[in-house]
């Protein structure tokens, strides 16, 4: 047991991890031996990943802990602007196609409806929120209702 406990001493991090991820194929010592080594180095715990047969309400499925926290934040900004150049880059490009085709401007108008909407329903929830604190309500889907106190 002293050799097991000096072999997996001297492996790497990545090795040991490496065995968290495969526990099953080790013996009850062997476990024994990996997770103490793991909880002396203070490595995470391995992910789990669900195999066939597994019940997968009980597995963790979401990738906020496989995410390193320093990628979380330029992802963010990155993915909002695409989505930002998406919604006026599509219209733009429609308009400029059906004019290039010759479909006349007032169809061609149609095609920055999505953004309009878009613009009008931020607008739209601005108002409410800016009403709703004037009258002292809460708005919900539901319709306005008023605050207590």
């Amino acid at each position: 047991m002293a050799d097991l406990d000096t072999l997996w001493r001297n492996r790497s991090d990545d090795q040991v991890s490496a065995a968290l991820d495969c526990l099953d194929d080790y013996n009850e010592d062997a476990q024994a031996i990996i997770r103490a080594e793991q909880g002396r180095r203070g490595l995470p715990p391995p992910i789990l990943r669900p195999t066939a047969g597994t019940d997968l309400s009980l597995v963790d499925v979401s990738i906020r802990d496989e995410l390193p926290s320093t990628l979380a934040a330029p992802l963010t900004t990155v993915s909002m602007l695409a989505l930002i150049v998406t919604v006026f880059a599509i219209p733009v490009a429609s308009y400029r196609l059906f004019k290039r085709l010759g479909v006349s401007s007032g169809l061609a108008l149609l095609t920055y409806a999505p953004l309009l909407g878009l613009l009008f329903v931020l607008g739209f929830r601005y108002v409410a929120a800016d009403w709703a604190k004037r009258n002292r309500v809460a708005v919900s889907l539901s319709g306005p209702k008023p605050l207590h106190g």
